[in-house]
Formats: structure tokens, sequence, C-alpha cells
């Protein structure tokens, strides 16, 4: 895997679906550089799904992630039993579709212009497809249920 990010920032975490990214900052923050780096990242390797973990491990109850999806890449239908989420986009259009019982009963666009900020309560099946050739977005997880 090609890894265009300082090693001194960022760690890079193979172990998921998705390569990870998981800043080595006390304080990280995002800017267009970064934006920038993520899209050369996911173009050196074969335009895949990348994310960078503002979180610092994935035992973390919050995850905060900015996600790109490439529009290339298969999408898949899923639920989260007991994680909400909450989509910002940053650039590019997302569409989420909604399932009940295998049917799909409705559909979200998200972009800057339209619906900029989308949450998702844990337990419905839904799938997330780029509408651009990728999207890029904020995507904060809690676990809705304490254990």
């Amino acid at each position: 895997m090609k890894n265009n990010f300082p090693l001194a920032q960022f760690k890079l975490d193979n172990t998921g679906k998705s390569p990870a990214l998981f800043s080595n900052k006390e304080i990280p923050k995002i800017d267009d550089k970064i934006l920038s780096k993520l899209k050369i990242f996911s173009k050196n390797n074969d335009n895949c799904n990348v994310r960078i973990c503002l979180h610092k491990s994935k035992k973390k109850n919050l995850h905060s992630m900015i996600v790109l999806l490439n529009k290339k890449n298969k999408s898949i239908i899923h639920v989260h039993k007991d994680i909400d989420e909450v989509y910002q986009i940053l650039e590019g259009k997302l569409k989420i579709n909604v399932f009940k019982k295998k049917k799909k009963i409705t559909s979200y666009i998200l972009s800057k212009k339209r619906n900029l900020i989308f949450r998702m309560n844990s337990g419905i099946v839904h799938q997330t497809q780029p509408l651009t050739s990728f999207v890029i977005f904020s995507e904060n997880r809690s676990k809705s249920k304490l254990r």
C-alpha cells in the first residue's frame, strides 16, 4: 500500500474493511491539504475507500472519521445494531438508501448544498452510495446502548 501521509502525523492501519489513518496528534485537525492527501492516497491505491480516524483507538466509544468512498467500489447493504451515525458532507454527493425487510423504502441525497448533515439511528438497514466519482464526509459514530 502506498502511503503519502507523513508517518510523524498518521499511523496506517490495514486491519479493517478499508485502510485507516490514525492521527498521532493530541489535537488533530483536518484542512484542505489533508483532504488532498486523502484523495491522492485513494488514487495511488486502486481508488480504495479510505478514512482518517480522529479517535485514538478502535476501542473508543466515539469514533470520529473523515471518510472517502469511491464510486467504483461495491456498496453493501448493512445495519449497525447498537451504533448511531452522523454524516456531514465535505465534498461530493452521497445517496443513502434505507431498507425494510430487504425492500428499499426511501433514499436521501446528501451534498454540501442539500442535506449537509444526516443522522442514522441504530438498527436501520441502509446502504451508502457515492453519486459523484468520490465523496468525502465526516462520520461520527457512538454506541447507542451502554454496556
